[in-house]
């Protein structure tokens, strides 16, 4: 488990608000803060808010 600390939080919130025309949920700009932040660069999702910042695996 991962706790969510101040700059990913910081860095969650700068992410949905930047994207919020896309409708991302804050959960996804969480997850995308995470990503970011352990230099993540794949992920396995059908989310396309994923596609064009980090590979999307599967489909």
């Amino acid at each position: 488990m991962r706790i969510i600390d101040d700059t990913v939080l910081n860095m969650a919130r700068e992410l949905f608000f930047r994207l919020f025309d896309k409708r991302i949920s804050f959960t996804d700009a969480t997850t995308m803060a995470v990503m970011q932040q352990e230099n993540i660069g794949k992920i396995i999702t059908f989310d396309s808010h994923f596609k064009g910042m980090f590979e999307v695996l599967g489909r």
